[in-house]
């Protein structure tokens, strides 16, 4: 009996010092979080919403749907013989990518018609330049749909979908219309009403493109599923979903299966109340499983937002495009119910660390904290109330900061530097190479570095740390030396590889944010497109989708029409300054300008210390953008759960206006305010 006691006293120890399992879920009504984004309703309806509603859907999300593929071809180019194997494998992998994220709730079954149906004229008179353009669209709808209402029955078909001959340029990306659109209510079948068509453009003949995955996509809005973020720009969640990107792991999240289609049952979600939250052990399923068990972890933060918690896997139906980080995990993201169609109404819990969580990972969001304690056939996290410290990534932020060179004897900068890096277009960095990576990678003598072609940088990163002193410094050279002193030239391919490095090294890093005070009023063109399209605008645009912005001044040539390149690359985040001389900021007359470009302002003159640590100050933007990268670092410090663009549109809602004569828009980022809103 003594061995007996013995253990049963263990297990009553061991039990009060570990999280509970599985705790008891609190009603699921609680979860069912009602969505609040008031969507633009048209002439014929078409709201679309992220979250639960009592609205009527377009068309049923269960049940079996009939789709018709019709081949359309022109006067001036007609079909290939042999189309259909194009499409069989295509319509095949459509059905199944159906029933597999529906759970066999949805089924789609296919019509084909065998011929080629020619439109009355050649392809100019048919084009459609842009997906979007309902104008175009319709016109080619309204012949598409009469002459196969002539030559099929629709009756029982919900869907049709148009292919058109290989190499044809009337559809350069594709066209589609829904319940709400005008085409496909001012002109249908004659035996049924057609829910939606598709036309499949030049776009989708991209080798790493699919057509399936497009109709998944279009069909998803006709379910009634909104867009993530615009289909013309990134954010950091689009990868993540098939309405986001419907070339990347085009899964389609437990949310919108929850609240949207219905196919997730209440069953198969765990409902936790942030305030009952203490700490306790969920076992995940698989968000595809067909089998019971919960597959979706849902925590209101308020009425009006959620912690979302699901696990993912590569699948069969994961596409090429844009897949950065892990594939397989359990991932973090959040419901915001105000936030709807086109916007980023679903977005990741963390942007310091990839939101698709492994083992021993985690994240915390608004007191709520979710950390994985295995991943395999069945994922375990472990629901915390935010006490205890659980952030993988490291707490402190960091500024990647790329320029001339940097005095790393300052004890100011000494003690805030956790990376060096030099990347060249010349073969002289400290090691006699083009590339160098480690301690003493940005090093020059003090005689050189002293000089005003190099003593930039170390007043660069001074002025960051003492606007913000909470985060990290990685500095990165991209200005060479000769051996007597004098700059060398930088070409676009050192800046480019440069940011590219660092996004490599985000990570290893915890890059928050990039500046880069350097930039050239010449190699702008003299046109109203002034800016040169080059390998840098991929970069910056990979970066901004990974959350990090890139930050660049808008240059000091007092131009009122253009700004500095690279800050005119549209995703970058060009800085303006401001003359704060007393309590009445005034606009910098050396400030370059564009009204559609610059995207905030901040201050011109600032407290510096230059190599050999001399305390002095700087005037310019350059010295604008570096307080307006550590101010963005603060506020993300404060508000870690604001997506990039949520935190930019944050600046620019509580910027602060200034006055000029010459009627610019003028504002200058609020810090406090943003923090405070």
């Amino acid at each position: 009996m003594k061995k007996i006691i013995t253990y049963l006293v263990a297990i009553v120890l061991i039990s009060t010092s570990i999280p509970s399992q599985a705790g008891v879920a609190d009603s699921i009504k609680n979860c069912k979080i009602q969505d609040v984004s008031n969507p633009d309703i048209g002439t014929y309806g078409g709201g679309l919403y992220g979250g639960f509603n009592d609205k009527t859907k377009p068309v049923p999300s269960s049940g079996t749907v009939t789709w018709y593929l019709v081949p359309i071809d022109f006067t001036d180019l007609k079909g290939e013989t042999n189309w259909k194997p194009r499409v069989e494998e295509q319509m095949k992998l459509l059905t199944e990518y159906y029933d597999y994220v529906s759970y066999g709730k949805l089924k789609i079954q296919w019509k084909i018609y065998d011929n080629w149906i020619t439109m009355p004229g050649n392809q100019e008179k048919f084009q459609v330049k842009q997906s979007g353009n309902y104008d175009t669209t319709e016109n080619f709808w309204k012949e598409a749909i009469s002459l196969a209402d002539s030559k099929i029955d629709f009756t029982g078909v919900q869907v049709v979908n148009f292919v058109l001959p290989k190499n044809q340029t009337a559809v350069l990306e594709s066209a589609q219309g829904f319940p709400w659109t005008g085409d496909i209510n001012k002109y249908n079948s004659s035996e049924t009403k057609l829910a939606s068509f598709t036309i499949l453009g030049q776009f989708f003949e991209a080798r790493h493109r699919t057509y399936w995955s497009y109709w998944a996509h279009e069909y998803g809005h006709t379910l009634g599923i909104p867009h993530i973020s615009g289909s013309r720009s990134n954010s950091t969640y689009q990868q993540y979903d098939l309405m986001g990107n419907q070339d990347a792991r085009r899964e389609i999240s437990g949310w919108t299966r929850f609240a949207v289609t219905k196919w997730l049952e209440d069953k198969w979600v765990y409902c936790k109340n942030k305030s009952s939250i203490s700490s306790e052990i969920v076992n995940l399923s698989d968000l595809n499983s067909k089998n019971d068990g919960v597959k979706l972890v849902v925590i209101p933060i308020s009425s009006k937002k959620a912690l979302i918690a699901e696990s993912r896997s590569k699948t069969k139906f994961t596409g090429q495009d844009s897949i950065q980080g892990n594939t397989e995990g359990v991932l973090v993201y959040v419901y915001d119910a105000t936030i709807g169609h086109n916007s980023n109404y679903l977005f990741p819990a963390t942007t310091a660390s990839d939101p698709v969580l492994l083992k021993g990972e985690s994240v915390t969001y608004e007191g709520v904290s979710i950390k994985v304690l295995n991943v395999g056939s069945e994922d375990k996290i472990l629901i915390g109330n935010g006490s205890e410290s659980v952030v993988t990534a490291s707490d402190v932020p960091t500024l990647a900061v790329l320029d001339t060179a940097l005095d790393t004897s300052i004890p100011i900068i000494k003690s805030k530097l956790i990376g060096e890096a030099c990347i060249l277009d010349w073969a002289s960095c400290p090691n006699g190479t083009r590339f160098m990576e480690g301690e003493n990678s940005v090093y020059l003598p003090q005689k050189i570095i002293s000089n005003k072609n190099f003593n930039h940088g170390t007043q660069m990163v001074s002025a960051a740390i003492q606007r913000n002193p909470d985060m990290n410094i990685l500095f990165v050279r991209i200005i060479g030396n000769t051996k007597s002193g004098a700059r060398q030239s930088t070409g676009i391919l050192t800046l480019t590889n440069a940011l590219d490095w660092v996004y490599k090294n985000k990570d290893k890093y915890n890059v928050s944010a990039i500046s880069v005070s350097q930039g050239s009023h010449n190699v702008l063109r003299r046109s109203s497109s002034y800016c040169p399209i080059t390998a840098t605008n991929m970069i910056i645009d990979r970066l901004y989708s990974a959350g990090i912005p890139v930050f660049f001044p808008t240059g000091n040539n007092g131009d009122t029409k253009r700004i500095d390149w690279p800050a005119c690359i549209p995703s970058a985040i060009a800085v303006g300054g401001v003359e704060v001389n007393g309590i009445n900021p005034q606009a910098s007359t050396i400030s370059n300008y564009d009204d559609n470009l610059v995207d905030i302002w901040s201050e011109i003159k600032y407290s510096v210390v230059s190599p050999g640590n001399k305390v002095g100050v700087a005037h310019g933007t350059s010295i604008a953008n570096q307080l307006a990268a550590s101010d963005y670092i603060a506020l993300k410090n404060k508000k870690p759960y604001l997506t990039l663009d949520q935190a930019l549109s944050l600046i620019k809602l509580t910027a602060m206006p200034i006055p000029n004569t010459l009627n610019q828009k003028i504002l200058m980022f609020n810090l406090k305010a943003a923090i405070n809103e």
